[in-house]
């Protein structure tokens, strides 16, 4: 069935909603184990959450610009790679619509922690 962008967006995020209220799928009581099926479960949602990034920045990101909202967009967007990849939750092939600007994210991150990490040069 072919649905709008906002309506895209409205099912996706009710599902994701039903999804992690579900206490078959999120356990909330001590000592429940989590399905095995989890982890899929949070690549699908994840890669479905990432198509609404793609759709913004791709189709309104100008509009989102003059509403001074960009900066809040990438950063939010930032984060969101973030631990996408650090729990491999979205592939590679799944982000190439934003691939260049994953790739700034990620360059920039390494950079800091090398930075971070490399020994000071400040005399003692």
């Amino acid at each position: 069935r072919k649905l709008s962008a906002p309506q895209y967006f409205e099912t996706l995020l009710k599902w994701v909603e039903k999804q992690l209220t579900d206490e078959t799928f999120v356990p909330v009581e001590a000592g429940i184990p989590f399905p095995p099926t989890f982890k899929k479960g949070m690549r699908v949602i994840y890669k479905r959450l990432f198509r609404i990034y793609a759709h913004i920045f791709h189709a309104h990101y100008q509009e989102m610009m003059e509403c001074e909202a960009d900066a809040h967009l990438n950063h939010s967007f930032k984060f969101f790679v973030y631990f996408v990849k650090e729990f491999d939750l979205v592939s590679n092939e799944e982000l190439e619509p934003l691939k260049d600007l994953v790739s700034l994210y990620l360059r920039k991150k390494n950079e800091a922690v090398a930075a971070a990490s490399a020994p000071s040069s400040a005399p003692a």
